[in-house]
């Protein structure tokens, strides 16, 4: 029994360690790093080749991000610059190396005729009308023709797997019930509070604020007040309109005068009395009492389109979130590349002051807390960014939808 159930812990072993990754791939000799699953014919040919990223791969992308930042060439290693522009150029070409492989996996290719069109579009936007504009301006952004065309297939592909994951012209379904709950949850977004409409005369003597309630007389019209204010009250604002201020909300003046009027009855005459900026004599002329926007088909409308929206959102986030995972685990890189789109990469400790002081790493910058949006029937309320889907201003940096947040497309 202790012999068979030592063979059985043995097998797990084993087992566990092929399922975890510690018999991962080595990165092949010359490369600095290997993704799993990517194939290897396969437009574009020129990127990603059987999931291999050459040093040669990295030396070009180093020279492209390096030019994007408008260095004259690519920084040596252990300058203060190489660290950075080496993080940016491995996840450029890894993220080229996902792409291709979610591709294949969903059947999905990018044809000659595709490329071309994607080309034209590309030089029209950028007013290439040559094949010799189109190249000296690659050339400005260390690219060969060649390799902008893989970019801009790349492209294609990115565009193709947007499509399958959000496809276009397709909203996702938002029932009645979810529009009522949206509604009943967020109600104080559709209410308008109370408001009043009331005329006043401010100065700081209370003895000419006393005078002008005796010249308006206890029923006073609006001719009284626009003659009487523009002779007593000093607040700019109303003096010249008979004191009137329209729409008054709470929340919205200084506190004791505000309490005056919000408690005053329409008609009546207050006053004089102390303020935060003088003495006020009111009257208020009008009550708008609160009121709460219904459910109309037109506001039924507007919230089940922002519900769409923010579907639309949860499910481009739930495939880019699954798409990291996916693609980070067959992701293998060279000790000396290994960066956070690497299966095996641990980050950093986070640096605290303690250790800033010790070792120099960047102090940690104070920050509030970020709010949640509120969430309503289990959909969140705001607005959300739609998927990126817009022209660019190179094909290194063409738009690579639904791609890891932050890092920057292929070549850019």
């Amino acid at each position: 029994m202790a012999l068979a159930l030592a063979v059985f812990v043995v097998g797990a072993i084993v087992i566990a360690a092929a399922t975890s990754g510690l018999a991962a791939p080595s990165v092949p000799s010359g490369d600095v790093a290997y993704v799993q699953d990517v194939p290897g014919s396969m437009i574009p040919t020129g990127i990603c080749p059987g999931g291999r990223i050459s040093q040669a791969d990295f030396d070009t992308a180093l020279g492209q991000v390096a030019k994007a930042q408008g260095l004259k060439s690519a920084p040596k290693p252990g300058s203060p610059e190489y660290d950075t522009l080496k993080q940016s150029a491995m996840a450029n070409l890894i993220l080229a190396c996902w792409i291709k492989g979610e591709a294949h996996e969903r059947g999905i290719a990018a044809s000659q005729a595709q490329v071309r069109v994607k080309e034209q579009q590309f030089r029209s936007q950028n007013g290439l009308k040559s094949d010799q504009a189109f190249a000296r301006a690659m050339a400005a952004q260390g690219l060969t023709v060649a390799q902008a065309r893989d970019q801009l297939a790349l492209s294609v592909l990115g565009d193709a797997i947007q499509n399958q994951v959000l496809p276009p012209g397709q909203t996702p379904s938002v029932s009645d019930d979810e529009v009522l709950c949206y509604y009943e949850a967020h109600i104080s977004q559709f209410r308008q509070p109370e408001t009043r409409d009331v005329r006043l005369i401010l100065n700081k003597d209370e003895a000419k604020v006393e005078a002008a309630k005796q010249a308006l007389g206890p029923s006073p019209t609006p001719a009284d007040w626009k003659r009487v204010a523009k002779r007593y009250s000093t607040d700019a604002a109303t003096k010249d309109s008979g004191g009137l201020r329209k729409g008054v909300a709470q929340g919205q003046t200084e506190p004791t005068l505000e309490r005056q009027i919000f408690s005053a009855s329409t008609g009546q005459i207050v006053g004089p009395f102390k303020s935060e900026t003088g003495y006020y004599l009111i009257q208020v002329e009008a009550v708008h009492p609160a009121t709460t926007q219904p459910l109309t088909t037109s506001l039924e409308n507007q919230i089940r389109q922002q519900l769409q929206q923010t579907k639309q959102q949860q499910i481009a986030s739930g495939f880019e979130q699954d798409f990291i995972d996916k693609w980070t685990t067959r992701t293998f890189c060279d000790p000396d590349y290994l960066m956070d789109r690497c299966s095996g990469y641990v980050a950093p400790p986070a640096c605290t002051k303690e250790t800033a002081e010790k070792t120099g790493c960047p102090a940690p910058v104070p920050s509030t807390k970020p709010i949640a949006p509120g969430e309503a029937c289990g959909t969140p309320s705001g607005l959300p960014q739609g998927p990126i889907s817009s022209p660019s201003a190179s094909p290194a940096t063409a738009p690579i939808p639904l791609g890891p947040p932050g890092a920057p497309p292929p070549g850019g």
